[in-house]
């Protein structure tokens, strides 16, 4: 079977087959010869307008100096280019995005100064990197850094080990440290395939340096944005112990989660869905996000963000049994769902489990030809009213969440997250 993806007409809605990026077949040879302002302006024009930038809090390498516990503060006492203090903190960044290094660095230097320009955030991936030079006040002398531009940019920050939350404030400290303008963070983004333990954030503001406190405070009554992403871990497309085994159904329209860093999100989602809404299987229960959220704006005493600024991102992982993937490219996309179709077939052949509890496939010609056609690298944005009661912070516990929340999405019409694919190969 093969398969076509709403991402490509989004994105490259010339072909049908995608075909990424700017056309290597096209020239205007007197593009050099254009005034050097117009030049910054096409160039900054190619950058994806919007990005969302997943970033795993690690412990930096133990060569680097002891591991920081969260009740010790960092130094908080070096300066960088900018002359503003950067945390010390022995923390490093792992980009678990894809595509967020654009190949515009490396076409000439005008380019290049477009990139810095747009990113004006250059910030050093280690924390104890003090980025003496290049644009923006970031790293320069090789140093690797994270690029990213405030007003466009959603960062989704992540701690990797427990005891570690300390760093969540350094991070954001440090993305004003290295802004020009030292605004830092717009936009920013939790959660992911996670349980409810695995939500960590810095709770405890005493724990932290005055600066790191000061900044997460303002950074967090700053914030445009909250993003939670609730990247299902149950049974969010092919549905059955969801359904207490008494029915089966494969809900296509679910947006499958990508690696991909640019997107952009239609009004609605533009598909026939409504076939699919009636039962939406989230797994973990979403408000656990939200709680844990609020936690935090009650720890660090700033005023609840509106619920109109924030944003559930819901998406089903891309598993197929046995074997997870990650879907980063076109061909990642189409090797995932010709591996989900066949898993779903299996399941109703003999000693399939669907078969043994006596379901017979509720496939038609129709919805053959949706899976074919009407599939979609995304992901649902839902308004918090959807999810029922904020409960109150205080009963915030792992164990009160239910494991699979369902959801009725009648009339609703999402709007629709795409991701902008790679054509053909799984690279950053």
């Amino acid at each position: 079977m093969e398969f076509s993806f709403l991402n490509d007409e989004h994105f490259h809605p010339s072909t049908n087959k995608i075909s990424p990026g700017p056309c290597l077949e096209a020239r205007f040879a007197r593009f050099p010869d254009l005034p050097i302002e117009l030049r910054l302006k096409i160039w900054e024009l190619a950058l994806p307008r919007q990005r969302l930038l997943t970033l795993d809090i690690v412990a930096a390498d133990p060569a680097s100096g002891p591991v920081r516990q969260e009740s010790t503060p960092a130094t908080y006492q070096a300066l960088n280019a900018l002359g503003n203090v950067v945390s010390g903190a022995n923390y490093s960044l792992r980009m678990r995005s894809t595509g967020s290094v654009t190949p515009l660095l490396r076409v000439n230097r005008d380019a290049n100064m477009a990139v810095c320009r747009f990113y004006r955030v250059c910030m050093p991936i280690n924390g104890r990197g003090l980025g003496l030079g290049g644009g923006g006040g970031g790293g320069g002398g090789g140093t690797p850094c994270l690029r990213f531009c405030p007003k466009t940019d959603t960062i989704h920050l992540q701690i990797e080990d427990h005891g570690q939350n300390a760093y969540f404030a350094d991070v954001v400290h440090d993305a004003s440290a290295y802004d020009p303008l030292g605004v830092g963070i717009l936009h920013m983004a939790i959660g992911g395939h996670l349980v409810p333990e695995e939500i960590r954030l810095p709770l405890d503001p005493s724990s932290l340096y005055a600066c790191a406190q000061a900044a997460v405070s303002r950074t967090l009554g700053n914030l445009h944005s909250i993003s939670l992403l609730h990247i299902s871990r149950g049974e969010s497309r092919r549905m059955f112990s969801s359904l207490l085994y008494s029915d089966v159904r494969f809900n296509r329209s679910m947006p499958v989660w990508s690696t991909a860093s640019s997107f952009s999100i239609l009004p609605s989602d533009p598909r026939p869905i409504d076939q699919d809404v009636e039962k939406v299987c989230l797994g973990y229960d979403p408000r656990m996000l939200v709680c844990a959220w609020r936690a935090m704006e009650v720890a660090f005493a700033v005023s609840p963000v509106p619920a109109s600024r924030m944003r559930i991102l819901a998406a089903a992982p891309p598993i197929a049994s046995p074997d997870p993937h990650d879907i980063a490219s076109r061909e990642d996309a189409c090797r995932f769902r010709a591996t989900e179709e066949a898993a779903w077939e299996r399941n109703f052949k003999q000693g399939g489990v669907y078969q043994e509890f006596g379901h017979l496939n509720p496939d038609t010609e129709n919805s053959l030809e949706r899976a074919r056609t009407m599939n979609a690298v995304g992901f649902w944005v839902l308004p918090l009213e959807l999810i029922g009661n904020i409960c109150e912070v205080q009963n915030n516990h792992p164990h009160e969440w239910a494991q699979r929340v369902m959801v009725n999405l009648t009339g609703v019409q999402p709007p629709l997250g795409l991701f902008e694919m790679a054509g053909e190969t799984n690279s950053s």
